[in-house]
Order: structure tokens, then sequence, then C-alpha cells
């Protein structure tokens, strides 16, 4: 096989796992249902979707992007920048909601998340950070101001609760 034809596929291929990690990320058809009773449920705007994606989108976009600026031929196969482009487009502009419960909370049909995984949070502009008890990675929410006022009550119970029971 021509080595330009594996160049191709390869970056094709790469393009599709991006994309697929970033649709798994906030929708998985054999998700669980959610634990616990439901306590709030927030739409996720344009924009705090394009930060919810942000890391995948230009993942992507560089993949695709990036490769034309080297003269040296197409680096993957035809139509697939046009496509992915447009499956980035549409993942982008298709809903999302955040599900809190009075076990967690969970974007979309993600990863479940649980209150007492996380002994503290922090409200920074439109995001809200919740952090882990001990060493580990934040998550953090993206939230318009109302919204953030919404589940504010939610976030002092809960955490407030799973800190002092650790």
């Amino acid at each position: 096989m021509d080595p330009a034809a594996v160049v191709r596929y390869a970056v094709t291929a790469v393009g599709g796992i991006l994309i697929a990690l970033m649709v798994a990320r906030v929708y998985s058809p054999w998700a669980r249902r959610r634990p616990g009773e439901e306590r709030q449920k927030l739409r996720v705007g344009l924009t705090q979707r394009l930060l919810v994606h942000r890391f995948y989108a230009m993942a992507v976009l560089g993949l695709f992007l990036i490769p034309r600026l080297v003269p040296e031929g197409p680096w993957f196969l035809l139509g697939a920048d046009l496509a992915a482009l447009l499956i980035l487009a549409s993942v982008l502009l298709f809903p999302l909601r955040y599900y809190f419960t009075d076990v967690g909370f969970v974007l979309q049909s993600g990863r479940f998340y649980r209150w007492n995984e996380f002994g503290s949070y922090r409200r920074a502009g439109s995001v809200v950070e919740l952090r882990p008890h001990e060493r580990g990675r934040a998550i953090s929410l993206y939230l318009s101001e109302p919204q953030q006022q919404a589940i504010l009550p939610l976030l002092r119970r809960y955490i407030a609760q799973a800190s002092r029971a650790n």
C-alpha cells in the first residue's frame, strides 16, 4: 500500500476517534438511570457547550486545518475535513442538560459524579469548579450566573454534607 494512503487513512481515523470521544463524553447509550431523586435540571447554552467540548473541538480543527498549511499534499481522505466540520457543528448544536439529584450530578447521559467525591467548590465567572477531597482533577461546571444561583443551595447542602462525613 502506498505510504501516503496509509497517512491519509491514519489521520482520518484519528479525527474520527476524536469526534467519537467528544460525543462519548456526554452521550452514553448504555448509561444507567441516574440514581436518586432529581432536584434540578439545567439547560446548557451554546457558549457553555463550546466550553465543555473545547479540547476535542480544537483537536479536530487542528487535525484538519494545520495540514492545509503543509504543501506536501493531502493528509486525509477527500471530504473527511468537511464531514468532520459538519459533525463537529452538529454535536455542538445538539442540546445538553445538567441533571442534579440528591446523590450527584451528570451532564446529559455521561459519567455520573457523586456528591461525596467532592470536598469543596469554587465559583469563578461562568465556572463552578468542584474539587475532590484529596488529589485529583477538579470538575468544572459551565453555568451562567442565574444557573449558578439556582444550584448554589444544592452545592451548599450536598458538598458540605459530604465534607463533614469524610
